[in-house]
């Protein structure tokens, strides 16, 4: 199957199955906007409710960091992101970094902060500049 394909159908089958209760710990207005940043303001608590829930089999999709990076940053701007643009920069067993890039790249820092091999939080989403 080829890549492009395989991406539109993650992104349908996310689409589909991402309550807003699902991201909750994304939405617009737990983030606080710092210029050229926008700092997410996480619920220990709800993080660690929905650690349980991926121990159960479900939201797999939070154990992978460019998913999250990509359903926080689609959560938190109003600009539209393809997922196939995302690319994981970087990652060790508590960070990781992600760009996706539309009209602007943008970078998404996130974190483990339940637990090691744990699910993936963002944290902090950079605004970038222009690619055009």
């Amino acid at each position: 199957m080829n890549k492009v394909i395989v991406c539109l159908l993650f992104s349908i089958v996310v689409s589909l199955t991402i309550s807003h209760s699902d991201v909750v710990g994304y939405d617009v207005l737990t983030a606080e906007y710092r210029g050229d940043k926008i700092q997410i303001k996480i619920n220990l608590e709800e993080e660690k409710r929905i650690q349980a829930a991926v121990d159960k089999g479900h939201q797999p999709w939070r154990l992978e960091p460019i998913d999250v990076a990509y359903v926080a940053l689609t959560a938190a701007i109003n600009e539209k992101i393809e997922y196939e643009t995302c690319s994981l920069i970087s990652e060790t067993s508590k960070d990781a970094i992600v760009t996706c890039k539309s009209k602007k790249t943008f970078t998404v820092h996130l974190k483990r902060i339940v637990r090691e091999k744990g699910i993936w939080t963002a944290t902090v989403i950079e605004l970038g500049k222009s690619n055009r």
